[in-house]
């Protein structure tokens, strides 16, 4: 990794032979293809827009070229472009602590990234439910305390309440559930001493930890659960967290938010599943949550052995593993969505490449689980 520009409204670092830069401005991080690097280089060393042009010319850069990475730079450099972040903070939840008065024998108690959960709720069609999770989750020990949720439940409407903090408001029984999971788990590694948060399911096997970042719908879950069936202890199906200092995966074991379009293909390991009751996102999208059979409730952080992007269609012939090179897993990171605590500074930028340089990361396309299985093993021996 190397420095190339190291000014007030921008850093730009060297890895791979690819740009990365990193803006104070907003606090985020930005990847360049070759052309708009050269631009930023040229534009830092003070070139005006007439040598640049000269220059491009000489090299068989077209003007349309030329003026696609100008409005790229222009972007990059407009102090009103948003950074690219995964969710909200809760610093009102954080900050909001539990008072004597809300300490009580609860219903349901959960530690999450050294952090104590109390649930609990008036409603009983909920109360039966959370009385169903996986009882390895809960803990002997319901003195400790963090975060006391509390579901209300009025004659139209329920009311999710956090240290006495309303939370959410919602009419429909069904929505509860996804936002309650939500909560909990960003609140729990907001809380905590972490560098950076991943939209990624997380797993470990073999005291090696593997995280598998996606999109929504990029078949990550599914590829998750699927793997507990083979010897893996999962930590996340949703977010991975690395902590601060030595950059390992911090463990979030909540049920698994499984949508409804692998219902059908997660059947035959889990044929619990059509029983199971059904969940609405806010954004519409239907869930059913499953609970992790392998499973500790003293899981300790892991080290990062590697990075696999699962890429899941029914049209690749083969399965294919393929290396990719660190600006790569970067971009792949950056695309899922991610968190960083706090502001993004350089020095935090810097440790964030430097643990990414040192990460093995592939793509995985696959047309069925069992091959998947099968390379993803290969990979943790």
């Amino acid at each position: 990794m190397e420095i190339l520009v190291n000014s007030e409204k921008y850093r730009v670092y060297s890895l791979n032979e690819q740009c990365i830069v990193y803006r104070s401005s907003n606090a985020s991080l930005h990847l360049l293809d070759d052309l708009p690097a050269w631009l930023l280089l040229a534009l830092d060393a003070g070139l005006n827009k007439t040598e640049i042009q000269r220059e491009a010319l000489k090299n068989q850069i077209s003007v349309d070229q030329l003026n696609s990475a100008f409005r790229e730079i222009d972007k990059l450099l407009d102090s009103n472009f948003p950074p690219s972040s995964y969710r909200q903070e809760y610093t009102d939840l954080i900050q909001h602590s539990v008072g004597p008065e809300l300490v009580s024998s609860p219903l349901f108690s959960v530690s999450l990234i050294g952090k104590y959960f109390h649930l609990d709720t008036n409603c009983p069609r909920f109360a039966n439910y959370l009385q169903t999770l996986s009882s390895k989750l809960q803990l002997d020990d319901g003195n400790q305390i963090d975060y006391q949720i509390f579901i209300e439940h009025f004659e139209d409407t329920y009311h999710i309440k956090c240290n006495d903090f309303l939370v959410a408001e919602v009419s429909v029984y069904e929505k509860i559930m996804p936002i309650l999971m939500d909560h909990m788990q960003i609140l729990a590694y907001q809380s905590s001493h972490y560098l950076m948060a991943v939209h990624s399911a997380m797993l470990m096997r073999n005291g090696k930890g593997l995280m598998l970042p996606g999109k929504s719908g990029s078949g990550k879950s599914t590829l998750c659960l699927s793997l507990l069936k083979k010897g893996f202890s999962c930590y996340s199906d949703e977010i991975s967290v690395l902590s601060l200092n030595d950059h390992q995966l911090m463990p979030i074991p909540l049920p698994a938010a499984i949508k409804s379009g692998s219902w059908n293909i997660m059947s035959d390991d889990f044929p619990d599943i059509t029983s199971l009751p059904v969940w609405h996102r806010t954004d519409g999208r239907r869930l059913k949550y499953i609970d992790f059979p392998i499973i500790e409730n003293n899981l300790k952080n892991v080290p990062v052995s590697c990075i696999v992007f699962p890429h899941y269609s029914n049209d690749y012939k083969t399965c294919k593993l393929e290396p990719i090179n660190s600006v790569a897993a970067l971009a792949g990171l950056t695309e899922a969505g991610y968190q960083i605590k706090d502001d993004l500074t350089a020095e935090k930028v810097e440790q964030i490449l430097e643990w990414i340089s040192q990460t093995p990361a592939y793509h995985l396309r696959y047309s069925n689980l069992y091959d998947a299985h099968k390379a993803i093993h290969q990979l943790l021996k």
